[in-house]
Order: structure tokens, then C-alpha cells, then sequence
């Protein structure tokens, strides 16, 4: 109560301030222009008779003389139904002192100013007068410069137009290979302690993602409200992938379950809720029809982690392969799936929907895992569910990756290999982590393309089937698509 009293004392306080501050600026203004008060003239007429004049109200187009001490205003009458000549009524004021006198003729300036004292619009007027001038001038320099301008559209010169059909085409740029890498003498890692971050270096630059077959590709999934993990996690394998590469045969790896994911890894830069948008129960057939036309061989399926649904999405996953399998039997279906917080029986489920590859991803060694990958992604969680595809079926391909730059041992990544082996893990890819963005983990490390020759002969050695290792390598590259292909195809013969 004693809160609101004190605010209400202090509005009226206010308002009795401002209603000072107007009555003092009112007679400031009254004095400049020589107006006073009639209550004021009465009780000093016995005084001073001469000393202070009354002004009368002067309109905005009067005209303004001055002769002597008498200042006359000549005012417009209405027009007349009857009359349409003007007349004009002359007001004579006698000015007391020449002093005042002074004052009273910048009446004139005062007329256009609106009714203002000269000395409130001052700056104003320099203010708008400056404007003007520098406008004018640039509209000058424009009418001078732009001697080719016809209808508003800047024509260019007919010289300028043969140089540029003759000169070098956007192509040329796009095709231009980097330097050896060898050469390249910039900071592969960093130091202890060290926060400034590296350089790409050069054999880590890809080309623009350019070509029929990339504009086409990317036209039919918005067209159908389907994402990608190339778009999503920034793959810079994306011109190659979807432009055709080597085979000439675009691929892309569709995201099931939406776009958004209940984690957040350091490492990716998918976006994360914890309550994203429901399923899209038409996204399984969505998902078939645009894989059906554009008449691929193999497929890779993933997805984001759906913690909020009860199944984790499992059976949105297996419905999706076999939807595809039932309008093309032949095609094969890799399967990059969650980990589904270690259930085993959804990952039967994803099992007995007729994939051909179960591949689910390590990521990094053991010792980096609860920095790198969300908290509820453990390490043995993900070895486990592994394992446990293999165990329902035997015959099924499985695939890992891991990504290295992160500040990991030769050790470290060395018995990471071993422990996915140990698994019954088939295939297996090895590649750079690239800092997608700034506010993701910093790359710590850039190996070397000779250091990745070197894991995928380790890779071999320790009995995978398929070692695929590069700086550019992702677990759902293209490049592996070939040689996974060749075995399931090798395998089904046999049996």
C-alpha cells in the first residue's frame, strides 16, 4: 500500500514539474517574440505605457514589412461568392525601443519555420539544407558516370562484352586442383593448451558442388519433404556423391525420422530438442517412391536418435527397408542406425526388416567417448549393439567408423579397431573430423593421407573385409559402395 502511495506522489510530482517547465518555456517564448500577457499589461499600463506591446497572432502566409519603428502584416482574406477579388488588411504595431525592434523583424524566418523562434530550428535548417546539397551531388555524379544507362539497366560496352565470351569460365575456377600437399608447411596439430585453430590444409579442400544430376537430386527431395545426412552433417563428399563421382551413379543418404535429434553430440551439427516434431507417417513410402526413381543399386538409410518415442523409431526404420524392398527386391539397403539406448530387441527389429547392412558407428576411442559423443552414448553400449546384430543374424554385413583428429593415440585407435573386430564387425572407415562449426570441438590434429594408408593396411591386417581410411572417408561414403556391394553379391551366390 505505502509502495503504491509513494509511485502516485511521484507521478504528481511530474506532471506539476512538466506544467512548470511549459509555463517557463512559454513565457521564453512570449518574450523573444515580444508578446505579453494581458493580465501583465493591466496591472503595469500606469507604468510603463510604451514599454510593452501586444502582437497579434501572426498566420502562416502573411506578408511581412517593415518601415521605421512599425512592422505591418498584409493578410488574405476568404474568397466571396460574389467577389473574387482579394483584399487585403494592413495591422501597424509601434515598436517601443529599437532593441526590440531587432528582434521582432526575423518574424519572416519565423513565418516559414512554421510559427517557431528562429534559434529551436536552426541546426534543423543547416541539418536539411546539408542533406539536400549532398544529395544533389550524388545524383550529378550518377547522371555522369552512367553514360550507357538506357531505360534504367546499365548496358555494357561491346569490347567489354568480347572479353568477357572469350575470357575464363566459372568452370575453370571450379576445376582447378590444389597444390600438392606435400608442400604444405602450416600446423597439422596443436599444442597443449593451444585455443587458436588450424588451417585446412590442402588435400582436405573439395570442389563446389556443381552438375545436372546434384541440382535434380536436391529439386526431389524437397519435393517430397525429405532430408539428408549429407545436407544435415555438412559432408563435404556431398558434390561428389550426388553429382555422380566416378560411377556416375548419384547417391544420397536419406535421413529418416525428421531432421531434428533428442542429442547432442559436440561433433555434429544436426539439430537437437528435446521434443521434436512428430513423425511423418508417409515418410517410409515418400522415402521408397524417390528411391525407386532414381533406379539405384544401393542405398543408405540413417537416421537422427529419437529417445522421446518408446521404440526409439525402430519400427519407422524397418517399415521404411520394407517398403523399398518391396518395390525393388534386388537393391541393396545399409542400415546406419542408433543405438537405440542398448536395446536389444529393437535392434532385432531393424535385423529381420530384410536389410543387407547394419552399420552402426563408434565414433571415437573409448577414452574420448563422454567428451565427444552426448552422455547417454556410452562406448561398450555401442559395441554391444554390434554384437547383437550379428547375433540374430550371422550372415548379416556390419559396419563401423571412427573419426580421428580428436587427440587420440595410435594406441587408442588401435585397440578401438581391435575391439570392433572382436565384435564381428565386417567393414570398417576411418576419416578426418571437421569442425562444422565454430561453437563444435576443434580439430585437434590433421592426419596426414600417408597416416591413413598406414590404418587401412593396420585395418586388413586384423581381418576386416573391407577397410575403407581417408581424410575425406565417411561411414556412408560412396566410394565403399563398390566393394560392399561385391560381397553381399558374392555371399547370396553362395548360399
Amino acid at each position: 500500500m505505502a509502495k503504491s502511495i509513494r509511485s502516485k506522489r511521484k507521478r504528481k510530482l511530474r506532471a506539476i514539474k512538466r506544467v512548470r517547465y511549459a509555463e517557463k518555456e512559454l513565457a521564453r517564448l512570449k518574450q523573444t517574440l515580444g508578446i505579453v500577457d494581458k493580465t501583465k499589461e493591466k496591472k503595469d499600463s500606469s507604468e510603463n505605457a510604451m514599454d510593452v506591446v501586444e502582437v497579434p497572432d501572426v498566420p502562416k502566409d502573411a506578408n511581412c514589412t517593415v518601415e521605421g519603428n512599425v512592422i505591418e502584416f498584409s493578410l488574405k482574406k476568404e474568397k466571396n461568392k460574389s467577389d473574387s477579388k482579394k483584399e487585403n488588411e494592413r495591422i501597424g504595431v509601434v515598436f517601443p525601443s529599437e532593441a526590440m525592434k531587432m528582434d521582432v523583424v526575423t518574424l519572416n524566418d519565423i513565418k516559414k519555420l512554421g510559427g517557431y523562434p528562429k534559434w529551436m530550428n536552426q541546426r534543423y535548417i543547416h541539418k536539411m539544407s546539408k542533406i539536400k546539397r549532398r544529395n544533389k551531388n550524388k545524383i550529378k555524379r550518377i547522371q555522369k558516370s552512367n553514360k550507357h544507362v538506357r531505360c534504367g539497366v546499365k548496358t555494357l560496352p561491346e569490347s567489354f562484352k568480347k572479353k568477357i565470351a572469350e575470357g575464363p569460365q566459372l568452370d575453370h575456377f571450379l576445376e582447378q586442383q590444389s597444390k600438392d600437399w606435400s608442400d604444405y608447411t602450416g600446423d597439422l596439430k596443436k599444442e597443449k593448451g593451444e585455443l587458436k585453430r588450424l588451417r585446412l590444409p590442402p588435400w582436405l579442400k573439395t570442389k563446389i558442388p556443381t552438375g545436372e544430376n546434384f541440382s535434380k537430386l536436391k529439386t526431389q527431395l524437397r519435393n517430397l519433404n525429405l532430408h539428408t545426412v549429407c545436407e544435415e552433417a555438412r559432408c563435404p563428399n556431398i558434390g561428389e556423391c550426388w553429382g555422380g563421382g566416378k560411377y556416375g551413379t548419384a547417391t544420397a543418404t536419406i535421413m529418416l525420422m525428421g531432421d531434428t535429434c533428442t542429442r547432442g553430440c559436440r561433433f555434429c551439427s544436426v539439430k537437437t530438442s528435446r521434443a521434436p516434431p512428430p513423425l511423418n507417417p508417409l515418410e517410409p513410402v515418400n522415402t521408397a517412391s524417390a528411391i525407386a526413381e532414381w533406379g539405384l543399386d544401393y542405398v543408405v538409410l540413417t537416421s537422427v536418435d529419437r529417445d522421446d518415442l518408446p521404440d526409439g523409431g525402430s519400427n519407422h526404420f524397418a517399415e521404411t527397408v520394407r517398403e523399398i524392398k518391396k518395390r525393388n527386391p534386388n537393391i541393396i539397403v545399409e542400415c546406419l542406425v542408433p543405438d537405440f539406448k542398448g536395446s536389444r530387441k529393437e535392434v532385432e527389429t531393424i535385423v529381420n526388416s530384410k536389410l543387407d547392412v547394419f552399420a552402426h558407428n563408434i565414433e571415437t576411442v573409448e577414452k574420448l567417448t563422454p567428451y565427444v559423443r552426448d552422455r547417454r552414448a556410452k562406448y561398450r553400449q555401442s559395441l554391444d549393439v554390434l554384437s547383437s546384430a550379428k547375433e540374430f543374424n550371422s550372415d548379416l554385413l556390419t559396419k563401423s567408423s571412427i573419426m580421428l583428429g580428436l587427440g587420440e593415440t595410435d594406441d587408442e585407435v588401435m585397440e578401438t579397431m581391435k575391439d570392433l573386430r572382436t565384435c564381428g564387425v565386417d567393414c570398417l572407415t576411418l576419416g578426418q573430423y571437421m569442425q562444422p562449426t565454430k561453437r563444435h570441438l576443434q580439430v585437434v590434429e590433421y592426419v596426414t593421407p600417408e597416416k591413413f594408408k598406414h590404418w587401412e593396411q593396420v585395418g586388413n591386417d586384423l581381418g576386416f573385409l573391407y577397410t575403407a581410411s581417408g581424410p575425406l572417408v565417411r561411414s556412408s561414403y560412396k566410394a565403399g559402395e563398390f566393394f560392399i556391394s561385391s560381397i553381399i553379391k558374392q555371399r547370396k551366390t553362395n548360399q
